[in-house]
């Protein structure tokens, strides 16, 4: 999970400015693991991070 973190937050810094919204895709049924970020813990802590990033950079 820290990796996916991690790589959320260098896509959503840098596109930040160039898009309206962001899409969160997690239905990759080939994807070793992807699955599991489907259940509702792990999507949560995805959105919620996402959620925090994106009031971080709204407010700068």
């Amino acid at each position: 999970m820290k990796a996916l973190f991690r790589i959320m937050n260098i896509v959503f810094e840098k596109l930040f400015d160039y898009v309206d919204y962001f899409v969160v895709n997690v239905s990759s049924p080939n994807t070793p693991g992807l699955r599991e970020l489907q259940e509702k813990e792990p999507l949560k802590k995805i959105l919620n991070r996402l959620m925090e990033l994106n009031k971080k950079l709204s407010d700068d």
